[in-house]
């Protein structure tokens, strides 16, 4: 992974919000491969295309919706890297961005490892306990390691399950990198890209609507900003 493409900043931050803006991300693949690493059609993946060149002409990320599993594994997180350190011995350095080495999509990772990186679930209950007793992730979870692996170049990841419900273990399940799924997204992500890249271009070709300014990434905060949604920032990428 070329150091050239790894943002460091907290993920929620202005500039977290601004390196992904427009371009397809790791946490969203689901709308464009499914987990049996078929190519996504239908609604969905048309409902992302368009969300992502809504944010690349107006230059505003939509609306986003926070669940309360969302919220509570945003809570979760921090005290699961920790578990996980001290456990492992493996030091996980936290990044906010990572783009893969084409620079049209990117991943957030939850950490990254000296030779893999971890993803955190902090599932409910009843799902946390399907884990503990199969061994066996959720296939859509699964899909996302794997395009954590694709992105980053990583031949290893590590699914940490957590919770803080009293008298209920932890788990941590080592994946490793599945050259087929990659592929699989090699394929059909590059290929959502240059879907997008056209139906953008076509755009602006059709109503005359002109690049919006670039501005230098360091420019932005690479802290955490709760009221991100109120920064007005214009572009999509860095010069």
């Amino acid at each position: 992974m070329h150091e050239a493409n790894i943002v460091r900043c907290d993920q929620g931050s202005d500039r977290w919000h601004h390196v992904r803006r427009g371009i397809p991300t790791a946490s969203r693949f689901d709308a464009i491969v499914t987990p049996t690493g078929k190519a996504a059609t239908g609604k969905a993946r048309n409902s992302y295309i368009l969300e992502l060149l809504a944010a690349r002409i107006s230059g505003e990320d939509a609306d986003g919706f926070t669940s309360y599993d969302m919220e509570r594994g945003n809570k979760l997180e921090p005290a699961a890297r920790t578990w996980y350190e001290q456990l492992t011995g493996r030091q996980v350095e936290e990044v906010g961005f990572v783009y893969h080495e084409s620079r049209r999509c990117g991943a957030s990772p939850d950490g990254l490892t000296e030779h893999g990186g971890i993803e955190i679930k902090c599932l409910r209950e009843k799902a946390h306990i399907d884990v503990l007793e199969t061994g066996i992730i959720q296939p859509a979870h699964e899909a996302q390691i794997q395009a954590c692996m694709w992105i980053t170049g990583r031949a290893t990841w590590d699914y940490v399950g957590y919770t803080d419900v009293p008298h209920m273990p932890n788990i941590i399940i080592p994946r490793t990198r599945n050259e087929a799924m990659v592929a699989v997204l090699e394929e059909y992500v590059i290929a959502f890209c240059d879907e997008l890249d056209a139906r953008e271009a076509a755009l602006r070709e059709r109503y005359a609507i002109r690049p919006l300014r670039k501005i230098k990434l360091e420019s932005l905060s690479g802290d955490w900003c709760p009221w991100v949604d109120d920064v007005n920032m214009e572009g999509i990428g860095d010069e």
